[in-house]
């Protein structure tokens, strides 16, 4: 599993960062428009024929045996999603890492464009009837021309994933996601999640706290299974005006600093 996976899952699956959408008058919240966030999957779909672009761009630092080295990673993803009905998407990722490693003996760093990814969903419920929206997806890693670690997988990877979000009173948003990943033909599986909560300070302006856990397996090649766990917790910053894109920022520290330490993002999306 490469360290951009990890750290999608991560951060980011976690808990997110949402802006608040309101209306031109700025009194009445609209339920579709809460899909702004950094960690989770939110339940929240593209309308029919309507496109989502997005520029994600992260920082996240990983402490290694000794005290002196650590490893830090610099992702941005493209993202883009369609909405084929009002309750089909489809969506596209592709990223670019460059990954540092340094330790007693000086730095080594590698960069290059890592896996692609298509996915779809589908919208089972929506919050029309007073309960929570609901949405199920699946996702397909495709394997690169060649391995490069930590930046990109030669494996094909798969994910299913599911999510819920509801809007509270007062405008304030619950989402929670869960997640399972295989790649390697099994040998590699991640499953992740989490919760997040948004609170909106304004018509434009909302911070978000959410709490994700990761549980990794990898089956060695001697047979040995090794499996790793941890937690993010991340605050989040977001805001959105009436014309222009969304922005946003987060940032997050892990429970275990050799699996993730710290990570911060910023955000950036755009609909029509």
């Amino acid at each position: 599993m490469t360290n951009y996976q990890v750290c999608k899952h991560t951060i980011v699956a976690p808990l997110s960062l949402l802006i608040v959408k309101t209306t031109l008058l700025g009194s009445q919240l609209a339920w579709a428009e809460q899909d702004f966030l950094f960690l989770i999957e939110e339940a929240y779909s593209q309308e029919a024929d309507e496109w989502q672009w997005a520029l994600q761009l992260t920082q996240s630092r990983y402490r290694l045996d000794a005290a002196s080295s650590d490893s830090k990673d610099r992702i941005g993803i493209i993202n883009v999603e369609y909405g084929i009905t009002e309750r089909w998407q489809l969506e596209l990722e592709l990223p670019y890492q460059r990954s540092k490693i340094t330790d007693e003996d000086g730095s080594d760093t590698v960069s290059a464009i890592g896996n692609l990814e298509l996915g779809a969903s589908y919208l089972l419920f929506g919050e029309e009837d007073e309960g929570a929206a609901v949405r199920v997806g699946s996702s397909l890693s495709a394997a690169a021309g060649s391995e490069k670690e930590p930046v990109r997988s030669d494996e094909w990877g798969v994910e299913v994933f599911s999510s819920a979000s509801k809007e509270l009173l007062g405008g304030h948003f619950l989402h929670v996601s869960i997640s399972y990943e295989r790649e390697d033909q099994g040998d590699e599986t991640e499953l992740s999640y989490g919760i997040a909560y948004v609170l909106p300070l304004s018509s434009s302006w909302s911070t978000l706290l959410e709490i994700q856990k990761h549980h990794a397996d990898e089956q060695e090649p001697d047979g040995e299974e090794e499996s790793s766990s941890y937690h993010v917790y991340s605050l989040g910053l977001s805001y959105e005006s009436q014309w222009g894109p969304q922005i946003g920022i987060s940032y997050g520290k892990g429970s275990d600093d050799e699996l993730m330490d710290t990570i911060a993002q910023f955000k950036i999306q755009y609909e029509h």
